[in-house]
Parts: structure tokens; C-alpha cells; sequence
């Protein structure tokens, strides 16, 4: 009869094997798990290296995720070296599970090609919430970033446009948080970044995720960009190349009901434009580079020596399934573009 010393052995080893078995074998299991999900979505394909466990402070991390796209090219769209998630202690508590995500050095790429019928370009930002929902089927609460970086080609520019911004830190918080008549934009981002030499972006995005359209406030500047800096964009739009100049830009815009309306005000500084050699012999480009200038002028503020407009936009947000992230990503590109063409288009 084994005596009550014995028993407690025998408890003692059985409760020590299965903490080793979810130590061990559950993180070689989830591996497999997340490697087999992203297989499965036809636009594109990745990989995890590996799944570690943490006990004591319950958590999970995904080490090297890396997802391409099924081109040709096999475009990488995102690459994380370090994906941490840890349920909210308070929220278990109360018999609720709430995860966060902690991202560390997430590198995400979109790149513009010329769609074809066959095959449509699936946004990035799209890609990065199917693979989250596949991977991660739990409710997250907050995302945090630490040094991120976004870059974006445009293939059907010539020469090739690329703009990348680096040394992102962006928090998102309360995604599970119902909105209601005293805060109906319960979740918020915040985001600072680097970008084209010494330029910097923030933005600070309050907005409902659980609106069935995009239903947000948005603040975003863009500080201190050397116009030298994006010449290939400037080429590929213009035929112009700016010698000197800065460009600021600032953006404020709100989205409801399937309306979106707002304003971008660009500042320009000291703009000096150019043409290539070839584009010097032509009469039409030199009268084109000199209207250009002239328009800069006009609006020049003579004691600052900054040009300075302001431009208005609204429309309407028709996709019943519009992702609130793909139509921020649009309209701060179309306020980016709208923003510099009319100086020099």
C-alpha cells in the first residue's frame, strides 16, 4: 500500500512531466500550427522559425515570422524578428482574454505593381490581418511596435519610386473597447517615425474598430523633408529636380458614416528646381519648370520665405468592406501627392 509520502512523489512528478510537456511540446506544435496556416491563403506564403513559452510570465513569442508574396519575385511583405504576445492579467481576472502584441523590428513592404485581371494586388495591411486572425484567432487589445520600419515601392513609376520610413514606435490601444455616445472613438494609434533623411512623421489616429466603415480622426504631420530627397519621385511625376527646398506637411482628417472629409496644408521653403540635360533643350520643359517656380513664388510669404496653401478634400467610402487602415494609408498618400503635384504639375 504505498504510503501518503509516496503519493505526493508520484503527484510531484506527474504535475513536473506535464508542465515539461507544455514547455517542450507545445511550442514545437504551435510551430508546425503557424507554419501550416500560412500556407494555406493563395496571395501569399511564410514561414516561423521557431515558438518559445514563458510560464512564469505567461506569454508566447514567434521568432523570425517572415511572409512573401506569391509573385514572381517573391516579394518579402513582412519580416518580424520578435513577435511577443501576453494575455492582460486584469482582464483574466474577470474571466476575459485580452492579448497584446509586442513587435520588435517588424519591417513591412508594399509594393505597387501594374494589376493584372488574373491576379489583383492584395494590400499588405490586408495580408498582415488575415495572417494576425489565422495566427493569433484571440481578441487583441493593444499593439506596440519598437523600431519598425515601412517601406514603399511603386513599380509603375519611372524610374522606380521607393520611400521608406524608418524608426517606427507606434502603440495602438483598446481595440476591444465598444464605443459609446460620450467616446465613440474608444481605440487610438499613435506613431512616430523617421523618414528620407532627417524627416519625421507622427500621427495620432483615434477611431472605433468595430465600425463596419472606417469611422475615425486623424492628425498627422510630416516635418523637415529635403525636397533632394525624393528627386526620383519628382522625376517621375515632373520631369523636375529640386536643387534646394523643404517640405512640410500637415494633414487633418475625420471618417464617418461612410463620408470622409478633411484638409492638407503643405509648407514649402527656398524651392530651387531644375531640369535634366536632355529636358533643357526643350522650350516647352523650360516653360514648364518656369510656371512651376512662379506658382511657388506667388504664395511665397516674403518675411518667412515659406510657401504655404491649404487643400481641402471629402468623399465617400463606398466599400462596405473597406479596411480603416488601407483607406488612412490612401488618404495619406493621395494628401502627399495632391500636396506636391499642384506645386510642380
Amino acid at each position: 500500500m504505498l504510503s501518503l509520502r509516496h503519493i505526493y512523489i508520484w503527484l510531484f512528478s506527474i504535475i513536473i512531466f506535464v508542465v515539461l510537456l507544455i514547455k517542450f511540446a507545445t511550442p514545437w506544435l504551435m510551430t508546425i500550427y503557424i507554419n501550416q496556416q500560412l500556407q494555406k491563403n493563395p496571395d501569399y506564403t511564410g514561414n516561423v522559425h521557431s515558438v518559445s513559452l514563458n510560464l512564469l510570465r505567461p506569454s508566447i513569442s514567434l521568432h523570425n515570422l517572415h511572409i512573401v508574396s506569391r509573385t514572381p519575385d517573391d516579394q518579402s511583405i513582412l519580416d518580424i524578428p520578435t513577435l511577443k504576445v501576453t494575455p492582460k492579467i486584469l482582464h483574466l481576472l474577470r474571466g476575459q482574454i485580452h492579448m497584446e502584441i509586442y513587435a520588435l523590428a517588424p519591417s513591412l513592404t508594399f509594393v505597387v505593381r501594374t494589376p493584372t485581371k488574373a491576379k489583383p494586388q492584395t494590400p499588405p495591411v490586408y495580408i498582415w490581418h488575415v495572417a494576425r486572425a489565422q495566427l493569433l484567432p484571440l481578441p487583441i487589445s493593444d499593439i506596440f511596435i519598437d523600431d519598425g520600419s515601412i517601406q514603399y515601392i511603386d513599380k509603375t513609376a519611372e524610374p522606380i519610386f521607393l520611400i521608406k520610413a524608418m524608426h517606427i514606435h507606434a502603440e495602438i490601444r483598446d481595440l476591444q473597447k465598444p464605443a459609446s455616445k460620450t467616446n465613440p472613438l474608444p481605440a487610438n494609434l499613435k506613431l512616430y517615425a523617421n523618414t528620407l533623411g532627417d524627416a519625421n512623421a507622427q500621427a495620432q489616429i483615434a477611431f472605433n474598430p468595430k465600425a463596419s466603415l472606417p469611422t475615425f480622426e486623424l492628425k498627422f504631420s510630416l516635418k523637415h523633408l529635403q525636397l533632394k530627397q525624393i528627386n526620383n519621385f519628382l522625376e517621375a511625376y515632373t520631369d523636375l529636380r529640386a536643387t534646394a527646398g523643404e517640405f512640410n506637411l500637415f494633414v487633418e482628417a475625420t471618417g464617418a458614416k461612410g463620408h470622409m472629409h478633411g484638409y492638407a496644408k503643405p509648407f514649402f521653403k527656398k524651392v530651387q528646381l531644375t531640369l535634366s540635360e536632355e529636358d533643357k533643350k526643350s522650350l516647352i520643359k523650360h516653360l514648364y519648370k518656369s510656371v512651376a517656380q512662379w506658382l511657388s513664388d506667388i504664395l511665397k510669404n516674403n518675411d518667412t520665405g515659406h510657401t504655404a496653401t491649404k487643400i481641402e478634400f471629402s468623399g465617400s467610402i463606398n466599400d462596405p468592406n473597406a479596411s480603416l487602415w488601407n483607406t488612412i494609408i490612401n488618404l495619406l498618400r493621395n494628401a502627399f501627392l495632391e500636396a506636391l503635384l499642384p506645386r510642380f504639375d
